[in-house]
């Protein structure tokens, strides 16, 4: 089976790193993509890494980066022929508690069950709005919706979720509106975050709830 992912960065390289070596364990045969907008970057800590790629684009503010990172990194790699492209943030890894989970959503999506498997909040934020953590997509599917994709210059020109907030999960819903698509359902709130993350997805968020913090 072929398989991606695709990630984007800011400057917890430390936690990409093991975010990556997770990933290796269970598919050591994939590639990687990964986008970032600081130069800072130590590559050294990636040494050894194969089929590994890194990208600079320039933007900055959260919203932007998160929104602009994930279309980039996938016009990245529908360069290349892939049954299964998983995108994660930096933070957002394989759940090892879980895996099984993970293995049996990645076969939905290699035997055309689901072109996207994907998470929806029932609660809150519109149901025009997919979370952007951790999500998975077909590779013939990618290569239709994120060739057309476009990026976007301001953040203010991000479409707004139902609580009149910029939205980058918007945003990626607009591009990814799929009728082959699994949404997990589930109820959105800080307790027990990682376990229905887990439950649905197959994944780990560290440090959720908290922005901005470094490694």
């Amino acid at each position: 089976m072929r398989i991606a992912f695709v990630h984007n960065v800011h400057n917890r390289y430390k936690t990409l790193l093991e975010t990556i070596k997770a990933e290796r364990e269970l598919y050591p045969d994939s590639d990687i993509y990964v986008m970032y907008n600081l130069k800072t970057i130590n590559f050294d800590l990636f040494e050894g890494i194969e089929n590994i790629q890194f990208f600079y684009y320039t933007d900055t503010t959260h919203k932007l980066a998160c929104a602009n990172g994930c279309v980039l990194g996938f016009k990245k790699a529908i360069q290349k022929e892939y049954d299964v492209i998983m995108f994660s943030h930096d933070d957002v890894r394989v759940n090892k508690e879980y895996v099984d989970v993970l293995k049996s959503n990645v076969e939905m999506i290699a035997t055309g069950e689901a072109n996207v498997i994907c998470r929806k909040p029932n609660n809150i934020y519109g149901d025009n709005y997919i979370m952007m953590e951790a999500f998975m997509i077909d590779g013939e599917y990618a290569k239709q919706v994120f060739s057309e994709a476009t990026t976007i210059s301001r953040e203010n020109q991000l479409p707004r979720d139902v609580r009149e907030s910029l939205s980058p999960e918007v945003f990626l819903s607009n591009i990814i509106d799929s009728e082959n698509m699994i949404e997990k359902r589930y109820h959105h709130k800080i307790e027990d975050y990682n376990i229905t993350l887990g439950e649905t997805m197959g994944f780990y968020h560290k440090n959720i709830g908290i922005r901005g913090w470094k490694d």
